[in-house]
């Protein structure tokens, strides 16, 4: 009985989502409009929840990529990063510079090529490096 009320429950809470009134939810269970408003509570409590662990478990994940993305770099590695120029009034130019590392802290690295230097982020260069090379 308690499996056919948490899926009758959840199943409720699904087609309020969806746009369904709760009157209209009353009249199809045959419960109450406040037994209605109750389960979608509950329902949305239950989901926040997890949704709140899930998305933990997601930050932590990201954060432990972004640190062994770091760890692998070293001074003197060359890497090859595409940059993205925008012009006025025209679409962006995509362009891949090479240079190599010439500092690097938890924060950011910094590349030095023939006729430049630029910093990025972990999570900056992580998005834009094309090549690594030790």
């Amino acid at each position: 009985m308690r499996e056919k009320t948490l899926k009758r429950d959840a199943l409720i809470y699904k087609q309020f989502l969806k746009g369904t009134s709760k009157t209209e939810l009353a009249e199809k269970f045959q419960i109450t409009k406040k037994s209605i408003n109750q389960i979608i509570s509950s329902q949305k409590a239950r989901n926040h929840a997890s949704l709140e662990n899930e998305r933990l478990l997601k930050t932590k994940a990201f954060h432990r990529r972004v640190i062994d993305f770091r760890n692998k770099i070293d001074i003197g590695d060359v890497l090859v990063v595409e940059k993205y120029e925008v012009s006025t009034g025209k679409s962006p130019q995509r362009t891949k510079i090479t240079g190599e590392v010439i500092y690097k802290n938890k924060f950011f690295v910094t590349i030095r090529g023939d006729d430049f230097a630029e910093s990025f982020d972990y999570m900056e260069l992580s998005k834009k490096m094309v090549s690594h090379f030790k």
